[in-house]
């Protein structure tokens, strides 16, 4: 009966465990699906680590068919998750496809070699019973002693044992090749959760205080474009650079021949400048999203006209000093969006005009503010390579 049970064993492993891959190799992408991966690192790391986790699965059943992996696959490193270099995931997907084609081409199934060796003891034994039972009716039934009997069911609890180590090793093995598999995976997510941005564009709410009675300035919208140079010099996010425009509408109300008459100027708003970031989230050891300070220097200027008029629009400039607060790259909402606040301070190096049909409103040079609270959307993002 015990034998039975063996044979019985051996019998669904060998037909349960038939030479085809326990993996299949995921095609090459090609044409316009390989350019999106060349255009994500997120995305060429993700495919470069599931074509070594398909390989590192299939080296694990040759070994289990006692079978010598003829190309063994290395761990990707750092560099190749990141250079997105299609000759890199070229090279991955034939390495897998190479040791997919070594298991279909083994000629027999997965634990092949421990089932054949277990066959052949199998057929040792049976042997050996036929011998035993004429032995039985030719000799006396004495000669079968207790003792016998125990060494055969030690020998067979050793041959059990056996094979459940086997079997053991192999799974944690093969758990093993996986978490380092996941370990890539979290790599790769850390490095995209640390990105930099290098090109932006930011929406705004804008409301900007002329220090002046006369004049009340509405909110108004504002779009901006950001570009970080530093990752191209390995500089993280030390600076960028900043190019913004805001169209204001501004009221104001004018006595002629005793009456008041209220007026409403379009002003053009544009400037530029650099911005130096100090990485607040370093300092303050904040885990969740980047959050920044920036302080910037830059030029403005803009014009400024009275609609449904002949009036010839007022022309001004001047100098910006910036100051913004930022948040970007949270960590539970994976969208390349962020949001700012920004403070900044105008002087006017030519005076700040608005014309009217007598003599133009003259706020001379004044230093006046404006308030931003807005959207910063990542059009290009790059990996870190700084201490920030």
């Amino acid at each position: 009966m015990k034998y039975l049970r063996l044979f019985l064993i051996i019998f669904l492993l060998s037909k349960a465990n038939a030479a085809e891959p326990i993996v299949s190799v995921a095609p090459l992408p090609n044409g316009a699906e390989l350019e999106l991966y060349e255009d994500s690192e997120g995305l060429f790391a993700l495919k470069i680590l599931e074509y070594y986790g398909a390989a590192v699965a299939l080296e694990t059943q040759l070994k289990s068919m006692g079978i010598e992996v003829v190309n063994s696959i290395a761990s990707p490193t750092l560099e190749e998750l990141q250079e997105t270099e299609i000759r890199t995931l070229k090279r991955f997907y034939n390495q897998a496809i190479s040791i997919q084609k070594q298991v279909q081409d083994a000629p027999d199934g997965l634990y092949n070699n421990k089932i054949e060796e277990l066959r052949a003891k199998l057929e040792k034994m049976n042997s050996e019973n036929f011998l035993m039972k004429e032995q039985i009716h030719i000799q006396n039934l004495d000669l079968l002693s207790t003792d016998f009997y125990r060494n055969q069911y030690r020998e067979l609890i050793k041959q059990s044992d056996s094979l459940r180590l086997f079997i053991d090793k192999t799974f944690y093995e093969h758990q093993r090749q996986l978490w380092e598999s996941a370990d890539n995976i979290r790599l790769a997510y850390d490095n995209y959760r640390n990105s930099v941005s290098v090109l932006a564009l930011s929406l705004s709410g804008n409301y900007i205080n002329y220090n002046s009675d006369r004049l009340d300035a509405n909110i108004s919208p504002g779009i901006a474009i950001n570009f970080n140079p530093s990752p191209i010099f390995g500089l993280g996010k030390v600076f960028d650079i900043w190019g913004e425009y805001d169209y204001q509408l501004v009221e104001t109300s004018k006595n002629a021949a005793n009456q008041n008459f209220s007026l409403e100027y379009k002003t053009d708003y544009f400037s530029t400048g650099v911005n130096v970031n100090l990485p607040l989230s370093e300092l303050m050891k904040i885990e969740q999203f980047y959050l920044g300070l920036k302080g910037g220097y830059g030029f403005f200027w803009g014009t400024t006209r009275l609609p449904n008029t002949n009036l010839a629009s007022e022309k001004w400039q001047g100098q910006v000093i910036r100051f913004e607060l930022c948040a970007t790259n949270f960590s539970r909402f994976h969208f390349p969006m962020g949001v700012y606040i920004a403070y900044n301070f105008n002087n006017y190096s030519k005076d700040l005009k608005f014309p009217t049909a007598g003599a133009a409103i003259n706020l001379g040079r004044p230093w006046t503010t404006s308030f931003q609270l807005g959207l910063r959307f990542a059009l290009w993002q790059s990996a870190s390579t700084s201490v920030f």
